[in-house]
């Protein structure tokens, strides 16, 4: 693999200055890094979701039990 030389602030308008920076940019991994951060991000607040809703459900479905068991007593 190449080595890197490096650059200083009068090389920027060098044409091998492009070519390095082209070749060896991290464009792939920060698109790895954001493409992951979504899925998590996204998995995350899914995970979430589900928890309350499935929390919400258990406890309508104990409400509505103990609403049975005293229409059931009452009568």
């Amino acid at each position: 693999m190449k080595q890197l030389r490096e650059f200083n602030d009068n090389d920027y308008n060098h044409p091998e200055f492009f070519a390095d920076a082209h070749r060896f940019s991290r464009m792939r991994r920060s698109c790895d890094a954001g493409v992951g951060g979504f899925i998590l991000v996204t998995l995350g607040c899914w995970f979430h979701c589900r928890y309350n809703y499935a929390k919400l459900r258990i406890q309508e479905r104990t409400a509505r039990e103990g609403i049975q068991s005293v229409c059931q007593q009452t009568t």
